[in-house]
């Protein structure tokens, strides 16, 4: 009998317990869950705002220009974009009639060694983009001007070893791009996108030089898998452009840059990573796998240096400039060394003790 009294009044203490924490907690029970701005599945959300872009490289005065943008709210990619047939040996076949719509895959080789327009035309067919250079550079820096590097301010080959990129005795990891998400999974390095220190250097939407070359060369952002962590500027003049420079150089930080030509694909190893502009349309959305044809001329957005303003261009593929002859590349190439405002530009061994960086996007994958 004492027990099930006991047990009575046991049920009667949670019955008023649950009054009390649902008069108190209820109603904000009720409340909807915080709204996350909507991204495609496999994308990052970022706020923007304000951003002090650093580009560093022997065509800005003194190696270093700096300037403010305004970023727009913007999703990118977690990954480095791959082909449909993708795997973690193979990045699949070269459709050349009609591009395959670009896909994004952990554990998968990114698809690498195409044009710009071929990524364009691969990021179009899922109503994606590319990104520009400042929002690449906001992705990889937490949105922070100071960190140079992926995974903080000073260079650290043991942190670097995380990435597909060079290794502590200054080798290859490897001879070709590895797989999405880095050899040991965490080459996001706490920001919830992985890659942006190595593997593939990425193609974005901002023309190199308007003025001097309009849509004829690209941006290119970070480095490569082969690309060594401290590497010269190679620097190209074009003679029948009066100040005009080319960098060929891989620049494996997050203020370096270089470019390629705009319908070149071998032997480079670009690769790309989409990016896409935030929208409900997103939660119906079901990504394309098969090619289809995309219309030409197709319209790029991107932010003008030095204003920050938003330009739009109407750019149609480009076929490969013939190669130059060593009579024409006499006298037009000319090697510098690294700017010194890059640490370890002068090739000492720097380490630093391992700090995790801020959070980066609103809503960052678990590993």
């Amino acid at each position: 009998m004492r027990k099930t009294i006991t047990l009575i009044i046991g049920v009667v203490i949670l019955v008023v317990l649950g009054v009390i924490a649902w008069r108190v907690f209820g109603a904000w029970l009720l409340l909807p869950p915080a709204r996350v701005p909507n991204c495609p599945p496999g994308f990052a959300y970022y706020e923007g705002g304000l951003f002090e872009v650093t580009r560093t490289g022997p065509r800005w005065p003194n190696n270093r220009y700096t300037y403010t943008v305004d970023l727009e709210p913007f999703c990118l990619a977690r990954y480095e974009a791959s082909r449909p047939e993708a795997t973690a040996e193979s990045r699949g076949e070269r459709h050349f009639e009609n591009i395959s719509p670009a896909q994004i895959r952990r554990g998968v080789i990114p698809w690498y060694r195409l044009t710009w327009h071929e990524a364009l035309a691969a990021c179009k067919q899922q109503g994606w983009r590319l990104p520009t250079f400042e929002e690449l550079q906001y992705a990889a820096t937490a949105g922070d001007p100071a960190r140079v590097w992926t995974f903080g301010a000073t260079w650290d080959c043991r942190l670097a070893e995380q990435s597909w990129t060079e290794t502590c005795e200054g080798q290859r990891q490897r001879e070709a791009p590895g797989v999405t998400g880095g050899p040991f999974g965490h080459s996001d390095y706490g920001l919830g996108v992985y890659d942006l220190l190595g593997n593939v250097t990425e193609i974005t939407s901002t023309p190199w030089d308007m003025k001097c070359f309009g849509v004829e060369y690209f941006t290119l952002f970070g480095g490569g898998y082969g690309s060594r962590s401290f590497m010269p500027n190679d620097v190209r003049v074009v003679p029948e452009k009066p100040g005009c420079l080319l960098s060929n150089s891989f620049a494996k930080n997050a203020h370096g840059e270089h470019t390629h030509h705009a319908g070149i694909t071998l032997p480079m190893d670009d690769g790309f990573r989409p990016a896409a502009d935030p929208g409900e349309h997103w939660n119906d959305w079901t990504p394309a796998t098969e090619p289809s044809p995309v219309q030409w001329p197709m319209t790029v957005w991107y932010y003008e240096p030095g204003t920050g303003k938003k330009k739009t261009v109407d750019v149609v593929p480009l076929e490969a400039p013939p190669p130059r002859t060593p009579a024409e590349s006499q006298g037009d190439r000319i090697i510098t060394e690294a700017p010194p405002s890059m640490p370890g530009a002068e090739g000492e061994e720097l380490v630093v003790p391992l700090v995790l960086p801020p959070p980066g996007p609103a809503n960052p994958e678990k590993p």
